[in-house]
């Protein structure tokens, strides 16, 4: 019995990742179809692609975040602010085919002050490639910066509470090459993001510690791998305020402990309401999913929602 119950699992995640592999597939294939440009630089809880239509030149844009969820819980304040040259318009599909930008972003939450200094690049409409350099303050509360003995301890949500008052404070950082290749077909939209990191924590702390943003375990100068595989509907227009709707795949790997987390879902984003000469239209998003594979929230749901707006300065 335990063995049929194994093997129906083993199907149920290679079918999944078969899907996952042709989608990814199709992302990564050249891309002939109408392609959509990602017109601002895109939180990972965000992940939202627009076209507004500009014409090529150098100007200032930002994004303002509020986000909270659940399972687990956490609420952030995320702001970032780029200069973005857009070099080359593609008549064809009314976009913006080419742009480089850089620029800084902060993120603020109960358990670490996170600042950030990034590179955005997108040589064609298909493929955008950022690298992107983070900084940590932990403040030493609410699981912000915790040590366990190794990859096999429970860090779920009653172990955290059981430890409050113990967390460190201390100074971390990050290096993350984000590539997303996407392609547009009629108003489906499939689009595949990749998130490679590095790691350093405090060195007298550990050996192993808490990642919030992933959930996961890792060591000091460790690798994480993440990789989300979208597959959306567009309704409505970019200039005119439009909504994206579509399922997700979600797979994250911590090198040093080999934990391995799985997550399906549906994505919503939605742009709507007037801009004005500074401040762009407001835009909301969620996600609402099923944790396949995790070492503490396995075969439970999450849900992370948020709003936001954008701003713009030529």
């Amino acid at each position: 019995m335990i063995r049929r119950t194994r093997d129906r699992v083993f199907k149920r995640r290679s079918f999944i990742l078969a899907l996952v592999l042709c989608a990814t597939g199709l992302s990564l294939f050249a891309c002939k179809g109408a392609c959509a440009e990602s017109d601002k630089p895109q939180p990972a809880v965000q992940d939202h692609v627009e076209n507004d239509g500009r014409k090529i030149g150098g100007n200032w844009i930002g994004t303002v975040d509020f986000i909270g969820e659940d399972n687990p819980p956490g609420i952030d304040l995320n702001a970032n602010i780029n200069y973005r040259d857009s070099y080359r318009f593609d008549e064809r599909y009314n976009a913006v085919s080419a742009y480089w930008q850089s620029g800084a972003a902060i993120d603020i939450n109960p358990a670490y002050i996170q600042p950030s200094i990034d590179f955005e690049w997108m040589p064609w409409l298909f493929l955008t490639l950022r690298l992107q350099g983070d900084g940590y303050y932990y403040l030493g509360a609410n699981s912000g910066l915790l040590s366990f003995p190794s990859p096999t301890y429970p860090f779920g949500d009653s172990v955290r509470r059981a430890r409050k008052g113990t967390e460190e404070t201390g100074f971390g950082r990050r290096v993350l090459f984000k590539p997303t290749v996407q392609m547009k077909v009629g108003n489906i939209l499939l689009r595949n993001q990749s998130d490679i990191a590095r790691y350093w924590f405090p060195e007298d702390k550990g050996p192993y510690f808490l990642e919030l943003e992933y959930d996961t375990l890792l060591k000091n100068d460790d690798t994480l791998l993440a990789n989300r595989t979208q597959a959306l509907l567009e309704i409505g227009k970019p200039s005119t305020g439009h909504t994206l709707i579509g399922p997700f795949y979600e797979v994250v790997y911590a090198d040093a402990a080999r934990l391995t987390r799985q997550r399906v879902g549906l994505l919503f984003y939605s742009e709507k309401g007037p801009s004005s000469a500074f401040f762009g239209a407001r835009h909301y998003f969620a996600q609402v999913g099923y944790n396949l594979e995790d070492t503490n929230r396995a075969y439970q749901e999450f849900i992370l929602i948020g709003i936001g707006t954008d701003f713009s300065m030529k």
